[in-house]
């Protein structure tokens, strides 16, 4: 059992360093193939070493991997599968929120906590948003993503342990890449996708393994 768990990882981790090496070469058909492995491999790690998945976070990772193979088709189809590709990720962020909240239950103030951190988040949004956020979707999407850190900030304090940690901090490195993906689609900053795919597979991985533990 020990060795498949460390195949598992190994197998994550070859595919992310295949993915991000083939953006740095732009070997286009290698970029495509290892972007459609490497939610399928972390929904993998995740579901071989629990004994009872959880639903949400099954569907959560399936919703990024199906956002993932979205917004690949957008760059040569249309707009449509772009917004759809967005929608897809805001699932996966209000499954991980629900996931969150309901690990919480017993603390029935816990949200009290994330009060603070949820302001000042909807504070650097709505900083950013006045020139850069271009549609009501764009903006929904912010909120909800504001909303998934949050909750695992009530996750990391409820949870209090290392595994919660890396819960957050994943959390906040999806924020962060997500701010990247936003300077690519209305600046054209096309030099940061390896930045935006670093940090989408770290925040991805961090969260799964966090859960995990």
């Amino acid at each position: 059992m020990k060795q498949s768990l460390i195949i598992t990882y190994l197998l994550f981790i070859l595919i992310m360093y295949v993915h991000l090496i083939s953006l740095l070469h732009q070997k286009n058909m290698w970029r495509k193939t290892t972007k459609a492995l490497l939610m399928p491999s972390l929904l993998f790690l995740y579901i071989i070493q629990i004994e009872q998945p959880s639903l949400l976070i099954i569907l959560a990772l399936i919703c990024s991997f199906l956002g993932d193979v979205g917004l690949q088709l957008a760059k040569r189809e249309s707009k449509q599968i772009e917004l759809f590709s967005i929608a897809l990720f805001g699932c996966t962020h209000l499954l991980y929120i629900i996931y969150f909240f309901g690990s919480l239950s017993p603390y029935k103030a816990s949200w009290i906590h994330a009060v603070p951190y949820l302001c000042a988040l909807f504070l650097i949004i709505y900083l950013y948003i006045q020139k850069r956020i271009q549609s009501a979707i764009q903006l929904v999407y912010a909120a909800v993503i504001s909303c998934m850190a949050a909750s695992s900030c009530l996750y990391m304090f409820y949870h209090n342990s290392i595994f919660s940690i890396l819960v957050f901090t994943g959390a906040s490195l999806f924020i962060f890449s997500d701010f990247l993906i936003s300077r690519q689609m209305n600046e054209g900053h096309q030099k940061d996708e390896i930045a935006v795919m670093a940090t989408y597979i770290l925040a991805q991985f961090l969260i799964i393994v966090g859960i995990i533990g």
